[in-house]
């Protein structure tokens, strides 16, 4: 799974200057201050870019990702680190994302999540959550990445309709950015998302196929 060389270019932005400067956490005052930063760059076409750091304004980014949700969430992540995919705003957005298109998931999933390590899926907040919700088992689709397979790819990351992300372009440092309205990178994480979802399902000869994804 190929994500090009955009690790590199995010670290470049990232120490540039003036307009070339991404905005990161510290720009902004408060979490109040971060909502309203969110508001407004998804509401932008394209969206202005950001970083990403700390687990509340990661989690913030989920709920505003399962927000301007219509069809699809695709998630790639180590082991749904709790302290992102169990705060209160990820479990308010997925929850609030599942009541929202509870019609539309009656025959595919709405929620793909591929996990690398070893989670206690009944025991997760975020889908002892979800649970809640009617139909949920039908919704949400998770499987977990054969170890050998992590080796091809270094990122993780969260794509909404293929057209809003958050991108972490290497697993093991911290840090992501994020864009709403972006369908051009976004549709290069679906498409790499669909392929490695295909990959682990072709080794369990089991499961919905991506290609039922809108």
């Amino acid at each position: 799974m190929q994500m090009g060389n955009v690790a590199e270019g995010v670290r470049e932005r990232s120490r540039g200057s003036g307009e070339e400067r991404i905005l990161a956490p510290a720009d902004f005052s408060d979490m109040r201050s971060f909502r309203r930063f969110l508001e407004a760059a998804s509401s932008k076409i394209p969206g202005e870019e950001f970083l990403t750091s700390s687990s509340e304004h990661t989690a913030a980014v989920v709920d505003f990702l399962f927000e301007h949700t219509e069809g699809v969430v695709e998630i790639l992540t180590d082991r749904l680190d709790p302290a992102i995919y169990a705060h209160d705003d990820a479990i308010h957005g997925a929850k609030a994302f599942l009541d929202r298109t509870r019609a539309a998931y009656k025959d595919h999933p709405s929620i793909f999540i591929l996990y690398e390590a070893q989670v206690n899926l009944n025991e997760h907040l975020l889908l002892k959550e979800v649970r809640g919700v009617p139909g949920w088992d039908k919704a949400v689709s998770f499987k977990r990445v054969p170890g050998d397979l992590t080796s091809q790819y270094t990122s993780h990351f969260v794509v909404s309709d293929a057209k809003h992300f958050m991108f972490q372009p290497e697993r093991t440092t911290p840090g992501a950015l994020v864009q709403f309205n972006a369908p051009e990178f976004s549709a290069r994480l679906h498409s790499g998302f669909g392929e490695l979802w295909h990959e682990v399902v072709g080794r369990e000869h089991i499961g919905p196929s991506i290609q039922t994804v809108p």
